[in-house]
């Protein structure tokens, strides 16, 4: 059993290893220092809230998420949260840190007025966020735009 782990803001000494983590979960390609540097600083402008969690004794990242809050017109002005890019590195799945940083993630969102939390997940991860307390609902529909 691990020792609890820390969930926190990612911080731009981090993002070079949350890159490498995110790679574990989509195709990752690698970016420059000064590239992770300008994305990091376009997602704060957006709004983007990333976690991480920090493994208490090595302080190597283990897990991240990230929370887009979106402000509606409907539902009296109410916000939606959209959880994005949830992984754990694969030496610490099946330890609660992806779990923790769902829970950290739903917080954020209730302290931001958000009346709901959607992600998109594959099929074969639908038992898992449903072990989390999200449902499956509705459907996404995807249109991929050529570089």
């Amino acid at each position: 059993m691990m020792d609890s782990f820390v969930i926190r803001d990612v911080e731009t000494r981090d993002l070079a290893e949350v890159l490498q983590l995110l790679s574990h979960l989509t195709s990752a390609p690698l970016l420059s220092e000064e590239e992770l540097v300008h994305v990091h600083n376009r997602r704060i402008s957006a709004g983007v809230r990333t976690r991480v969690a920090v493994h208490p004794t090595t302080m190597r990242i283990i897990g991240t998420a990230s929370l887009i809050v979106e402000p509606k017109f409907t539902r009296g002005g109410k916000s939606v949260g959209h959880v994005e890019d949830v992984v754990t590195h694969p030496d610490f799945r099946g330890r609660g840190v992806g779990r923790d940083l769902l829970r950290n993630l739903v917080d954020v969102a209730r302290t931001s007025g958000c009346y709901k939390v959607i992600l998109d997940c594959t099929d074969e991860m639908v038992a898992y966020y449903s072990n989390a307390g999200f449902r499956k609902c509705e459907n996404q529909m995807r249109l991929d735009i050529a570089p």
